[in-house]
């Protein structure tokens, strides 16, 4: 039995509720990236089908399927592994033309799969499937959407690396294509998964193609249901992850097959007899339209959170660059940069402690606002430049021993409290709407305020 294993020296970058934020950062990117690079609209999908559809999927034919029978129906329901089949059926159903197609947030369990670092019983992954035509069942075709997958999964990087640079995760958006053959022509005294390994740690992005067909050697590759994937243009998409030492697959996928493809490999496989089934008639009399889809991980795409060890001050020039609205949320009490500190760009972003926390020492500056929001308590002792700090919730604080704030730093308070732990401040230009100006100390009752424009709200002394 396999369970997840930590390596050596490893050490989150993150804390557990850190990381379900990034989990959502990542999978609110993605499936934006995604569905505009691929022409998707979001959907609902089932978790259980009936086993007379035929709608579930095989995977590599020897997966357990989770079943049970119903108290108002005939039969039995399956828990879905995949929705490769499923989605197709509702393309047609649908009424999607070519170039379009649908995108879903799938939630699965596979009683059978390895429980390991990037394996789970439990599978959530974004599926989506696009109608193609005749003229697409290419390799040529196959790669151009390959790319575009990557771009997108590339530029969720990107904005999560943003959000939390101290994430050192790199991608190429520079694919390698391979097939499962020149790979075991390269490596023939090679595993599958030890050839993975070489040529992905070799290449960087690799896309290894036609999966599912005995290779020269009599044996497969990998395993691939026969009734989904056309083995001759599919594949998997891999990047290398250093902090696990090997490939890891982020995206599995191919174009689906259409009538004689799907009768060839059933028979390979022996099961000519699913023929008789609702979907594959379907696509033997050409009423499902012809196709192309696949699945990626959520938490593989999430992965990148679970990294190791680094000094936070080392990843950008400028540091913690905060820009088009993105939020800077961390759990702290204590949050230091000694050289490099937080750059607001742009429209600005937001600033979201979890828990009551200190910016010690950390330089903010730029040109946009910063907006304070969440209820827990923020104090900064840092230089202060260019940035507006817009005050919306809780406390932003700013400690007695800190520097006098610089050229274009100003505050503005629309409902929270802006504390003053010497009760000065100095040349700081101060907007009051809503809210509260306080000093923040018990050592002083005085409040001694320059530059202050109050609109509303009150003061506390």
């Amino acid at each position: 039995m396999i369970y997840p294993i930590y390596p050596e020296g490893y050490k989150s970058k993150l804390s557990q509720r850190e990381t379900q934020y990034a989990i959502k950062t990542v999978k609110d990117t993605f499936q934006f990236k995604l569905s505009k690079a691929l022409n998707l609209d979001r959907v609902t999908a089932p978790l259980m089908v009936t086993e007379a559809s035929g709608l579930n999927d095989d995977l590599n034919g020897v997966e357990r399927k989770v079943h049970f029978t119903m108290k108002n129906m005939e039969g039995e329901a399956q828990v879905v592994q995949s929705l490769a089949k499923w989605k197709r059926h509702a393309l047609w159903y649908y009424g999607y033309e070519a170039g379009t197609g649908i995108y879903t947030d799938m939630n699965a369990i596979r009683r059978d799969d390895d429980m390991d670092n990037l394996h789970s019983l439990f599978v959530d992954q974004w599926d989506w499937c696009r109608v193609i035509r005749r003229e697409d069942r290419t390799t040529e075709f196959l790669q151009e959407i390959v790319k575009k997958i990557v771009k997108a999964i590339v530029e969720t990087n990107e904005v999560v690396k943003e959000i939390y640079p101290m994430l050192g995760f790199e991608m190429s958006d520079d694919v390698y294509f391979v097939t499962t053959q020149e790979l075991e022509d390269r490596w023939p005294d090679l595993t599958p998964r030890e050839r993975e390994d070489a040529i992905v740690k070799e290449r960087g992005t690799v896309f290894i193609g036609q999966i599912g067909g005995a290779l020269k050697s009599g044996q497969k590759h990998d395993g691939r249901a026969p009734d989904y994937d056309d083995w001759a243009l599919n594949g998997d998409i891999f990047a290398w992850n250093e902090l696990l030492g090997c490939a890891f697959e982020i995206s599995s996928m191919g174009i689906r097959v259409d009538a004689e493809s799907l009768h060839r490999q059933l028979e390979i496989e022996g099961c000519l007899d699913r023929e008789e089934r609702p979907f594959h008639k379907g696509i033997l009399d050409g009423t499902l339209p012809l196709t192309i889809g696949g699945g990626s991980g959520n938490q593989l795409i999430v992965n990148n959170p679970w990294s190791a060890g680094g000094d936070l001050s080392t990843y950008t020039p400028k540091g913690i660059v905060v820009q088009d609205g993105a939020t800077l949320r961390f759990n702290a009490s204590s949050f230091t940069y000694t050289n490099r500190g937080m750059y607001v760009e742009s429209s600005g972003g937001v600033l979201y402690p979890v828990s009551n926390s200190s910016l010690v020492r950390m330089p903010l500056a730029g040109e946009g606002t910063l907006t304070k929001t969440g209820s827990s308590q923020t104090t900064f002792n840092g230089t202060w430049t260019g940035v507006t700090v817009d005050v919306h919730e809780g406390t932003f604080a700013v400690q007695a021993d800190s520097p006098t704030p610089g050229e274009g730093a100003a505050v503005v308070i629309s409902g929270g409290t802006f504390g003053l732990f010497d009760g000065t401040a100095p040349n700081l230009p101060i907007t009051l709407n809503t809210g509260l100006i306080s000093p923040w100390s018990a050592s002083t009752g005085d409040l001694v305020l320059s530059n202050a424009t109050v609109t509303g709200g009150g003061v506390r002394i």
